[in-house]
């Protein structure tokens, strides 16, 4: 297991420190564990945009990669 990557919702942008983590995917889930959005984030990428259809609120955030899998939450302004 992984230590957490610092997350940073940036406006309706996440900004994550994934240097040398290679490529992940990022997955937002809703309070029921129901998929809400996904996106690759490319080796070398630090941030990628939240769609603006996503509603404010809190999700689950994982962080899917080589190593594992990392969950934590994100709260969406």
């Amino acid at each position: 297991r992984g230590s957490r990557p610092p997350v940073t919702p940036v406006g309706r942008r996440l900004r994550m420190d994934a240097s040398g983590a290679g490529n992940l995917r990022i997955r937002l889930r809703d309070l029921r564990g129901r998929p809400a959005w996904e996106a690759p984030l490319p080796a070398g990428s630090q941030a990628v945009a939240i769609p603006a259809h996503l509603p404010p609120g809190m999700y689950l955030l994982e962080s899917i990669g080589p190593s594992g899998t990392i969950r934590g939450w994100l709260v969406l302004p």
